[in-house]
This record gives structure tokens, C-alpha cells and sequence, in this order.
């Protein structure tokens, strides 16, 4: 089995007037970006070859500029074009990217990539608790999860569980396919923290809902007010 593995992260802040650019992001390519995806010794202690295409990380801050954006996307681009049977892709993205002339940078992303994969390899997706994910996500993507805490204290555990999903999609054979829904409710940033209600007793509803038969993994994604 061989999964292609990439980390791009970056949360925008539409109202911050500074820009973001390619040199606001810690970049690392190959084997130094395979290091650093902590997916990646998951995946080989069950001996799955691990394709890594890059590292790249930015702290939050006001939109992206398209050339850095793009520079980022044609080096994780590059690397699924130029590999065969690929079965799975792993990303750990925000979900809050904004780019200037292209709008959410994680659905530019996935169209690209579904352009070069076809519908039929599975793309899993870690998100951040606070991702504001453009309506194309959930129909680009099979499997989505987002944080569950905030303050943010459980990243790997959630690249953990969609690498392990992923593996068993693949596996079985599985035709994973999210279901996505706006709701009319702003979680002010005082009250999303996940050790006050309403975000535990949400938290808490999100895990009884995976118990439930057909549902691989359920998410709130609050966003930002």
C-alpha cells in the first residue's frame, strides 16, 4: 500500500490588512517533511510505503498571497503527478486558508488533486476545531476530522485516527463519503473552549453519533465569530 502524506497549514484572518507569503511558512520537503508528519511512523509500523510531498506551516495571520499559495500547492501537486498507484492521500490542512483571487486555498487544493487521482482514491483529511471549510471540501474529501479540543491538545491523536481510518477504507474497500451542514450558530470565542458548555456537551454529542452504525467519524467544526 502507498499513501502520499503532506502537511499545509495556515489560518486566515480576512480582516488582518498584512498578507501572508511564501516566506511566512516553515518549509520542509522530503525526507525532512516525512520527519516531521507524525502519521508517518503509524503508516510504517504497518508497512505501508509513505510518500511525503511537504511540511509547511504558518502561524495565523491575514490571507495568503496566490503566488505563495501556489507555490506550496505545485510542490505537493508535483509529487502525486509524478507517482504511480498511489492508494490513499493523507493532509493535514487548517480548513480556514484564505488565498487572494482564489478564495478557500483547502478546496483549490483537492479540486487539483481530484483532477490528477480521478474520484476513486481516498482523500483523509485532518482539520483544525476552528476550520471554516468552503462547501467544495466535504464533496473533494472521503474523510474528515477536526480537533476536539480547544485550547488544541489533541493533534496527533486526531492525524492518528485518519491515518488509521484511511488504512482501513483502503483496506475493505470502503466508499467513505461525508455528509456536510451549515447550522444558524455562532460559538463566540469565550465560550468555545471545550471544558465549558456548549462545546462539551457538543464534543460529547459528536462521539455518542460515531457509535451509531455507518458513521465512520462526526465533527463540529466551530469556525471563528
Amino acid at each position: 500500500m502507498k499513501i502520499v502524506v503532506g502537511h499545509f497549514y495556515q489560518e486566515s484572518t480576512t480582516f488582518n490588512p498584512f498578507t501572508m507569503g511564501k516566506d511566512s511558512f516553515a518549509f520542509y520537503e522530503g525526507e525532512e517533511a516525512k520527519n516531521r508528519i507524525s502519521v508517518t511512523k503509524i503508516l510504517e509500523e504497518r508497512g505501508i510505503e509513505v510518500i511525503p510531498t511537504i511540511f509547511a506551516m504558518a502561524i495565523s495571520g491575514g490571507c495568503v498571497t496566490e503566488e505563495g499559495y501556489r507555490f506550496y500547492e505545485e510542490k505537493i501537486i508535483d509529487v502525486i503527478k509524478n507517482e504511480k498507484d498511489i492508494d490513499g492521500i493523507w493532509l493535514h490542512l487548517h480548513g480556514s486558508m484564505e488565498v487572494i483571487n482564489i478564495g478557500s486555498g483547502e478546496a483549490e487544493l483537492l479540486r487539483n488533486i481530484r483532477e490528477i487521482i480521478g474520484e476513486e482514491i481516498p482523500i483523509s483529511l485532518t482539520l483544525d476545531l476552528h476550520a471554516n471549510i468552503d462547501d467544495d471540501v466535504p464533496k473533494l474529501a472521503n474523510i474528515i476530522r477536526g480537533y476536539r479540543t480547544a485550547p488544541h491538545v489533541d493533534q496527533e491523536e486526531t492525524e492518528r485516527i485518519t491515518a488509521e481510518l484511511l488504512v482501513d477504507s483502503i483496506e475493505k474497500g470502503a466508499k467513505i463519503k461525508p455528509a456536510f451542514k451549515r447550522i444558524p450558530m455562532i460559538t463566540p470565542g469565550e465560550k468555545a473552549t471545550t471544558d465549558t458548555e456548549p462545546m462539551m456537551t457538543i464534543v460529547n454529542k459528536m462521539k455518542e453519533y460515531e457509535k451509531i452504525e455507518g458513521i465512520a467519524v462526526a465533527n463540529y467544526l466551530n469556525g471563528h465569530a
